[in-house]
């Protein structure tokens, strides 16, 4: 009984041990502005594009962006990687980010998504 106990006390022990703890777990974001047969809403494109280098200015922190033409009517996805920020950062980008994007017609937001190329 004794060597039971032990060797489930190993057991648990090398399970939690395994387990990667993220401090900061990096986020990516996947914006698409995509079309239905009339192109996309460039007047959100254009603020967006100047959001995200607003917030580069302020926080005084260069985020890789990947810009990646869909279509024939100017759909978009965009890739941006939110590794350089905290978890902060991350927060108060997306959250910012999301409240631009949901004003705009035919725009797609997801977080921690594999990028398309």
């Amino acid at each position: 009984m004794k060597n039971i106990t032990i060797l489930l006390l190993l057991c648990l022990s090398a399970c939690a041990a395994s387990k990667k703890v993220e401090s900061n777990p990096s986020k990516t974001l996947v914006v698409s502005f995509y079309s239905i047969g009339s192109g996309i809403d460039y007047k959100t494109k254009t603020e967006f594009d100047k959001y995200v280098e607003q917030f580069q200015n302020t926080e005084k922190k260069t985020l890789p962006v990947s810009k990646v033409q869909k279509g024939r009517e100017g759909e978009y996805d965009y890739c941006i990687d939110l590794k350089p920020l905290s978890s902060t950062e991350q927060t108060k980008f997306i959250d910012g980010a999301k409240q631009l994007l949901n004003t705009g017609q035919w725009i797609r937001i997801a977080e921690k998504e594999k990028c398309n190329p």
